[in-house]
């Protein structure tokens, strides 16, 4: 039996069995993270809106929000139609599918479209594989034609749904949604990865890391999610991930410094894409820096990361909680 549920048991069995004032404690970090990520969920289920969506201070209601939450209540094997999130995962579902337009794009709110897409169609791509909903297949196709259309002669995506510049992130983004659909059976075109994945090395720097662009040195969040995209195409190998894996290895790990979060949350699947010693050595780090800085409330507060505060709370939780639940192995698009 999976080693988390088997300790997600062992919580509840003991956990019913205290009083209720008593406080159960732990010296076995996997348990420890259990229940930081389930406090974590429990404020993202409390501060869900109405309509399913989730409130930035930035950018207002984004399908962003709604589709990192829905990852992280999937990451911790709460499925949909199912358990005590039924209900909050239907109305995620609602608010991504009643956002997306009849030409595929799933945005709202005021961040920029294509950050939200990529999100919001890897949420979907889950959903699909789990649930198989014609309803959602239907919204997700639209939303692969649009990345596969929008895609530049570089082999990149930037901030709007059109064939203009690239950068990293947004390309990572579209890449990863794209091999998700996959994996739930929606077709893609072979070329528009290979495409993907030339414009990803192409950022590529000598001395290891990813550039935000195809010029200047390597990017606290570009380098990890250029690693990581390597890694689910395949390149495992790759001198471009090889390089990548060292540059992050060495890179100090401070909570709420600029783009932690981001940053995080593509470091964390790329060294456990990797296992091994960069995965033994690097998560006992990340978890003791998450759950040292866990607020009262479940959530994780932004800190110093500009990024996220402006993104709000839950984006910053819902990053966290995904984090931490890494060694559930539930996400389909993160096991190797």
């Amino acid at each position: 039996m999976n080693r988390c549920l088997l300790a997600a048991l062992g919580f509840l069995f003991l956990a019913g069995s205290l009083p209720a004032q008593t406080e159960f404690r732990t010296s076995d970090p996997l348990e420890s993270a259990l229940r930081a990520v389930d406090r974590g969920l429990e404020y993202l289920y409390a501060t869900q809106t109405d309509d399913g969506g989730w409130v930035s201070p930035g950018f207002g209601k984004t399908t962003a929000l709604p589709a990192l939450a829905t990852l992280a209540f999937l990451a911790r094997g709460h499925v949909p139609g199912q358990g005590p999130y039924a209900d909050c995962l239907e109305r995620a579902t609602g608010y991504l599918l009643a956002n997306a337009a009849d030409t595929g794009l799933i945005a709202s709110g005021n961040a920029p479209p294509m950050y939200q897409h990529g999100l919001a169609t890897l949420a979907l791509a889950e959903l699909y594989g789990m649930s198989r909903r014609p309803d959602i297949r239907q919204r997700l196709e639209a939303a692969v034609g649009l990345i596969v259309r929008t895609q530049n002669d570089a082999g990149g995506w930037r901030y709007q749904p059109v064939k203009a510049d690239a950068d990293m992130s947004v390309t990572v983004m579209q890449i990863v949604a794209l091999k998700a659909a996959m994996n739930a059976g929606i077709k893609v075109p072979e070329s528009t990865i290979a495409h993907g994945i030339k414009y990803v090395k192409a950022c590529a720097c000598k001395g290891g890391g990813f550039g935000y662009q195809s010029r200047g040195g390597p990017g606290v969040g570009a380098s990890p999610a250029g690693t990581l995209v390597l890694q689910m195409c395949g390149e495992y190998d790759a001198p471009e991930v090889l390089a990548g894996l060292e540059y992050q290895s060495k890179l100090p790990i401070k909570y709420g410094s600029p783009m932690f979060f981001y940053a995080t949350y593509y470091a964390a699947q790329s060294m456990n894409q990797a296992g091994g010693i960069y995965w033994l050595d690097w998560m006992p780090k990340m978890r003791a820096v998450l759950l040292s800085n866990q607020a009262t409330d479940g959530s994780w507060p932004a800190g110093g990361d500009a990024a996220a505060k402006n993104a709000g709370i839950p984006y910053s939780t819902a990053i966290a909680t995904l984090v931490l639940a890494i060694d559930c192995h539930y996400l389909p698009i993160y096991q190797r």
